[in-house]
């Protein structure tokens, strides 16, 4: 017999997503609810581990990164197509759904939104990070009880810290929710958000908290991060850093030709089999996580990302060593701030462990 249960289906699914089937994953999605399953089961059984899946085969190397844009506009469909099936809910008690500044994954907050929908809350989505002046407008525009802000990238931190003070300006409590707050959420106090749910359930409960008791004392909208001063001082040394590490890690690995090479020239050939715009863009991003760890005081947020970014490398077919050459070299580049620097060589340990 087969089986046509949500996770019966799970793995065809997957497999019209990474083929760019619209139509068939649609119609699987749409046969499901049609056979009496929830919206919230198919959501969170089929779409979500399902696009969790699509992320792990890019890590993998097994798509890349257009095909795993195009499996994604199929999943963003199929939400599309299960959300215009849900009753229209009460405008009791309006909810903002939002991406963190910065922040442009926005399915799973769309996938949060049409979760919390499914189970009778009225949501307003604003969509991936909106100028926080418009944001602000449409806080006081509507009035919402609550303003859930999603971020999947633990290095966006920062641009959720100053999404979360935008909405406090408006005095409005934050929910926040995505995978860049750690397993835990640990890491969302120190954005200023007043609460944390890792899933619907929870986000269900604190919100009914808040519309039966009345919001909490919001943090002030000045909220100072732990680690604001020497966020600060690293971002000034951003770009800099970046292509003092980029030459040095050239002539770590034997191409001094890399020198030479701007932002603005052909990319050629490397040493690691990266083109030279890659090889800027990893350093930079390894920054920004070094940045983001710094701004929230932890440093799983730089520790977990090396860890990925490790994994996809070598999917890839980079060489260990590059990695290392890279973070010697951005370890380098900050020797004028030797706590950053240590933060970095400590995580590059860990990395190596």
């Amino acid at each position: 017999m087969i089986d046509t249960s949500p996770q019966g289906v799970f793995w065809t699914y997957v497999e019209r997503v990474a083929a760019g089937d619209l139509d068939g994953a649609t119609r699987m999605c749409m046969d499901l609810v049609d056979a009496g399953y929830p919206v919230g089961s198919v959501l969170s059984e089929v779409l979500a581990p399902a696009q969790a899946e699509v992320g792990a085969k890019w890590e993998r190397a097994e798509l890349n990164v257009a095909q795993e844009h195009a499996a994604t506009s199929v999943t963003d469909a199929a939400l599309a197509a299960l959300a215009r099936t849900l009753p229209e809910p009460s405008p009791v008690s309006p909810l903002l759904m939002v991406c963190g500044e910065g922040e442009w994954h926005s399915l799973p907050a769309r996938m949060g939104a049409v979760l919390l929908q499914s189970r009778g809350w009225p949501v307003r989505f604003v969509g991936a990070s909106p100028p926080l002046a418009d944001l602000s407008s449409d806080v006081s525009l509507v009035d919402p009880l609550a303003v859930l802000v999603s971020a999947t990238m633990a290095s966006l931190l920062p641009g959720v810290a100053r999404t979360t003070a935008a909405v406090h300006g408006c005095g409005v409590p934050v929910l926040a929710g995505g995978s860049a707050f750690g397993s835990q959420g640990q890491r969302a106090p120190a954005t200023g958000a007043d609460a944390w749910g890792p899933d619907v359930a929870s986000a269900d409960h604190q919100l009914e908290t808040w519309r039966r008791d009345g919001p909490p004392a919001l943090y002030p909208s000045d909220h100072t991060p732990p680690g604001a001063a020497a966020y600060e001082q690293l971002c000034q040394r951003h770009h800099v850093a970046v292509e003092a590490a980029l030459a040095d890690s050239a002539r770590r690995l034997g191409e001094p030709d890399l020198e030479q090479c701007s932002a603005s020239q052909a990319e050629p050939a490397t040493y690691d089999k990266r083109p030279v715009g890659h090889i800027r863009a990893d350093l930079s991003n390894i920054l920004d996580f070094l940045e983001a760890a710094v701004l929230v005081d932890d440093l799983t947020v730089l520790t977990d990302m090396l860890a990925s970014l490790a994994y996809a490398l070598a999917h890839r077919g980079v060489p260990t060593e590059v990695l290392s050459s890279d973070l010697g070299a951005l370890a380098a580049a900050l020797d004028d701030l030797p706590a950053a620097r240590d933060r970095l060589l400590w995580a590059a340990e860990q990395q190596q462990a």
